[in-house]
């Protein structure tokens, strides 16, 4: 019975593990002159343990995956990498100009439309597949319903990256 429930999480777009559950995957396409883009999705923890997200793999685009997170500082948005996000009961939206994940050096570029398989890792060993489907830069702002100026440097304008990243931030209480 297990392996039906699975199989029909992944025919609908979404996946489950344990209590946790992926939907509404997203890549954003590569902006032109970059090797960069954010992966977007909504994590549902059903049960009532925290449990943390560690990593993210996308084969087909990068071997490079990491956590991110954008914060507000000296009135700018400053993007920087995280180790782990606390997935605590509840729902988690991993969204532009929020929490993400970014695909660094990337060596097949995304094109608007295509579907690309994107597996999640959590601590305890579990992972979460989902199908991503890519949107154009404009259609990522507008899915989140983003002005420009809101999207700040998450589209990896040299504002955002001449901050570099912040290691070593453990946890990501607050939700995306």
């Amino acid at each position: 019975m297990k392996k039906i429930l699975i199989l029909g999480a992944l025919i609908s777009g979404s996946a489950m593990a344990a209590d946790l559950n992926v939907k509404d995957c997203l890549i954003q396409e590569v902006v032109p002159g970059k090797e960069m883009t954010g992966g977007f999705f909504t994590l549902e923890n059903g049960g009532k343990d925290t449990v943390k997200l560690v990593g993210a793999s996308v084969e087909k685009i990068t071997d490079k995956v990491e956590l991110h997170e954008m914060i507000h500082k000296d009135g700018k948005m400053e993007m920087s990498q995280i180790q782990s996000y606390d997935v605590t009961p509840g729902e988690h939206q991993f969204k532009k100009g929020g929490y993400h994940i970014m695909f660094m050096e990337v060596k097949h570029f995304p094109k608007a439309g295509e579907t690309y398989p994107v597996e999640l890792k959590f601590d305890n060993k579990e992972t979460l597949k989902c199908d991503a489907k890519v949107l154009t830069v404009e259609e990522t702002i507008k899915h989140f319903k983003l002005d420009d100026e809101k999207a700040g440097g998450h589209d990896h304008d040299k504002k955002a990256d001449d901050h570099g990243h912040g290691h070593g931030k453990e946890d990501g209480k607050a939700k995306g």
